[in-house]
């Protein structure tokens, strides 16, 4: 980030921040957006959020009650020719102008790829500064050329472009931005202390969205290969491949010890539960739910995917990473983990420190002090 004298900056002082992103699901960026705003009004800040979902949409994670929430309601397929979507999103980015002029902010958030282009478009010549948060890293999520194309020529407009780790900025490297941060996902504590090991099920837990970058498909391939008859092994989330998952866990002949169970909005007590947290996604941002089940006393084993893991698991330290293209050690290291009850208690003691490298206090003071640094 741009080096700024921070006595220079009146902290007291209360904004009106925007935060932009197409949806409140049930996503990570969605999770972050709640906390954040929540942490912001308690702060004494006006925060409004601008999504593209129609207005009667029910936000999937709990919302403070003084947030401003306008459902645009720009959801909506733009077509299938290049043309017609350039359109739509210009489209979009006309009526989001309109809508955050009226509001009148002191900044713009953004948040996820394709709205932050949307967000740009819609900044562009505006009173307000944009800020642009990545939440995957753009290297191993790509875009259509098109939006490549976009993102090049716009992320320079920008305020600051945030990523959540170091690995994630490279892919601006050599890029002409004003601004660049690298701030990761708050940690919160557990709200009581975590169930010792002992005491636990013989779980294996995952949790995510149920789309095809969450590699949940050789998650249960490798318990089905590995697993002894008194494990089970759950998955949390909700997504397009519930029911391609659901056929996989009959025809691998664990109806009875897998289960998916939906979207969970408080999965503490399912990380209370579990002796084991598995991690087998392609690629991630910042995976939240791998920091709270360290956080939570799960011993934890996560493929070492771009980019994420490597940032957060110190390999046999605190927990085990297995080579992103190398399924059965990651197997091979799940049967250790279900086997060995000392590695796992080891593991997982060490792993309930991760809130205090990840605190809640220090992410939002990098936060604060790039928003308070792009509007001073």
């Amino acid at each position: 980030m741009n080096p700024r004298n921070d006595r220079l900056i009146d902290r007291s002082k209360k904004q009106r921040r925007a935060i932009v992103i197409a949806s409140l699901g049930s996503g990570g960026a969605e999770r972050v957006v709640s906390y954040l705003s929540r942490a912001w009004a308690e702060e004494g800040h006006q925060v409004g959020i601008f999504t593209w979902e129609a207005a009667d949409t029910e936000p999937s994670y709990p919302m403070h009650p003084g947030l401003q929430i306008q459902g645009l309601d720009l959801a909506r397929s733009s077509g299938g020719s290049r043309l017609r979507g350039l359109a739509a999103n210009l489209g979009r980015a006309q009526i989001l102008r309109k809508s955050l002029a009226a509001w009148a902010p002191d900044v713009v958030i953004s948040f996820v790829d394709t709205t932050n282009i949307v967000a740009c478009l819609a900044g562009l010549r505006a009173p307000w500064p944009t800020i642009v948060a990545e939440r995957s890293d753009p290297a191993t999520a790509p875009l259509p050329s098109h939006w490549r194309k976009s993102r090049r020529l716009l992320y320079p407009r920008a305020a600051a472009v945030i990523t959540q780790t170091k690995s994630a900025m490279q892919y601006f490297a050599g890029r002409r931005l004003r601004t660049r941060a690298v701030i990761p996902n708050p940690v919160p504590p557990p709200r009581l202390p975590p169930a010792p090991m002992a005491e636990r099920e013989q779980l294996v837990l995952a949790v995510g969205r149920l789309g095809p970058e969450k590699g949940f498909d050789r998650l249960i391939t490798a318990f089905a290969q590995v697993a002894p008859s008194d494990w089970r092994l759950v998955i949390a989330g909700s997504g397009p491949l519930r029911q391609q998952l659901q056929e996989q866990i009959d025809d691998s002949g664990l109806t009875v010890r897998a289960s998916l169970v939906g979207f969970i909005t408080d999965l503490h007590r399912w990380y209370d539960r579990a002796s084991i947290f598995c991690l087998s996604s392609h690629y991630e941002g910042f995976p939240n739910a791998l920091c709270e089940a360290m956080a939570g006393g799960c011993a934890v084993l996560s493929y070492d995917c771009p980019s994420g893991p490597a940032d957060i698991v110190q390999h046999q330290v605190d927990g085990l990473l297995a080579p992103a293209d190398e399924p059965q050690t990651f197997a091979n290291s799940l049967a250790q983990l279900m086997g060995d009850m000392q590695l796992r208690t080891e593991l997982a003691g060490r792993a309930r420190n991760l809130p205090e490298r990840y605190s809640e206090r220090a992410v939002l003071e990098k936060w604060d002090t790039l928003i308070r640094g792009v509007t001073s």
